[in-house]
Formats: structure tokens, sequence, C-alpha cells
């Protein structure tokens, strides 16, 4: 078993480009800002592992997924652990198909947010009022300058980010601690791109994204300065006037369980919600 590093990046991206449908959780640099992920090959698969008390899989097996691979990865789990207590997390859902449910259990974590492209470039029809509402009066009443993200922001994003998680005070989630750390990872990817809003020459807003595949792009992580009336709105549309022109769609992640989140994505018309599972074996008897 060994750590994951940059040195896994193109044969990540090549066994999870067979994936599909993918989901937010599929990027790699998320996995690879994180310094506790491990990874072994388990027969011709690569697993991606990481051990919160006891030892998980991040992703379906990459390579083949079907019956053979998932309980050898299950098999894996058993013997880091010493029980089965291990799940493989990030799963689609169809992976309960292929080992059937009578000695395995899948539930549903969470949901990424799919959005179209062009119907977010437009915000056309009455449904879209409030978002362009918002997005006038940011433009009205603040002298913005909007600008790609480079190395040389990650100061001041960090400066924001923190004053965000102090705002927060004790509720900071940790999905958000580990996403910070992927400032540090933007030159290093190609694929990765992002903005910066500034008011009066001071940055209070920036979003950082990913291509997923050919056709789709992730919104990794984006912080606003709250004090600022419609700049949520404004990112996000500056967001998608910013994207790649090949792309189609775009995953913007989940919600957190948070309901005020739930509620700003879903004003935003997702045309699709995408399922992230997770696959366990049942105990036996």
């Amino acid at each position: 078993m060994n750590k994951l590093t940059l040195e896994y990046y193109n044969e990540f991206k090549t066994r999870i480009a067979k994936v599909e449908p993918k989901l937010w959780s599929y990027y790699f640099p998320v996995h690879a800002a994180d310094g506790d992920v491990y990874v072994e090959y388990v027969g011709d698969n690569l697993l991606l592992l990481k051990k919160n008390g006891h030892w998980d899989a991040l992703l379906p097996p990459l390579g083949t997924v079907n019956k053979n691979s998932i309980e050898e990865c299950f098999e894996y789990l058993l013997e880091l652990n010493g029980t089965e207590k291990g799940s493989i997390y990030n799963c689609t859902g169809s992976e309960i198909d292929l080992v059937g449910h009578e000695n395995y259990s899948i539930s549903i974590e969470c949901q990424d947010y799919i959005y179209r492209k062009a119907e977010q470039l437009q915000l056309a029809g009455g449904r879209f009022n409030p978002i362009r509402n918002h997005i006038s009066y940011f433009k009205k009443h603040y002298n913005f300058v909007v600008s790609p993200y480079t190395p040389d922001d990650y100061e001041d994003c960090v400066r924001l980010f923190n004053g965000w998680k102090e705002h927060k005070q004790n509720n900071t989630n940790l999905a958000d601690e580990h996403a910070a750390e992927l400032f540090s990872n933007l030159c290093l990817f190609s694929d990765m791109f992002g903005i910066t809003i500034k008011v009066d020459n001071m940055i209070v807003g920036f979003s950082i994204g990913g291509m997923l595949s050919e056709t789709e792009a992730i919104c990794i992580l984006r912080k606003v300065d709250c004090a600022y009336k419609g700049l949520s709105e404004f990112i996000d549309h500056e967001f998608y006037m910013h994207l790649p022109e090949c792309v189609q769609t775009v995953n913007d992640g989940d919600d957190l369980s948070i309901e005020s989140l739930r509620n700003y994505k879903e004003k935003w018309h997702p045309v699709e919600r995408r399922s992230s599972c997770t696959l366990s074996r049942k105990p036996c008897n």
C-alpha cells in the first residue's frame, strides 16, 4: 500500500475515464489534496483507501467494476480491518445490482447537482428572475473586476476563506476544510481553472473548478464575502462564462445536508441530481 501522489495522476485519469456517470468525488485533485489517502492494486484494479477508525475504499474499484472486483475489494478490506466494517464510498448505485441484496446493502449519502451550461448562461424565463435580480443589484452597486485565478491570488483567497470560517465559527464543514488544500495544487493540474472577484481592488470572492470529463466540469470550491449583496449569484454566473468552450454540463457537488445550501442550489434549477451511495457488506450471522 502506498500513499496517493501525483505519480498516479495519469493512471487515475485513464481508469476513471471509463466510469459513467461520474460523481464530483471522481476528480483526482479532490483526493490528491488529502494526505491520508492510499492506493493498492487488487487484481487488475486500483483501490483508493482511507482509514477513519477502519479502512474504507473511497471509490469503487478503478478498472473493471463487476461482481468479482467488488467482492475482491471487500475481501481486501476484511483483511485490513479484521471485520466486515469496511465500505465502498461514492458508488453510483448500480453496484448493488452486480453483487445482489442478499449479502450487501447500499445507502444514498448525498446527491450531486448537475447544471446545463447553456441554460445557466442564458438564465431565461421567469424562474430565473430572483437570480437575475441579485446579479443586477451587484453590478449596479459595486465597482468590481473579474479576473482569472492565478497562484498570486492564493494568499488573498486564503484570508477570505479563513474569514468565512471565523464567521461560521464551529459550524465549518470538514469537506470545506479539505477542499481549501486544493488552492496550493491549482498550478499543478492543467485542467483546473478559476476566477476571482475584486471590489475596490480587494478580492471578495473566488471560484475554482476543473474538468471531470471531456464535456463536464466541476466547481471544486467557491467562497464569497457575504457582506456584498448579490455576489454569490454574480460569481456563479461568471463561473459559467469562464468555462472552457467544450463544457456542456457542470457538477456543482452536493449540498452537505445544509438546508440553506440545498435551497440555493435548487434555485439554479439543476437538470439532474446524481446520487452518491455507500456499498456495505452485511455482517455474517
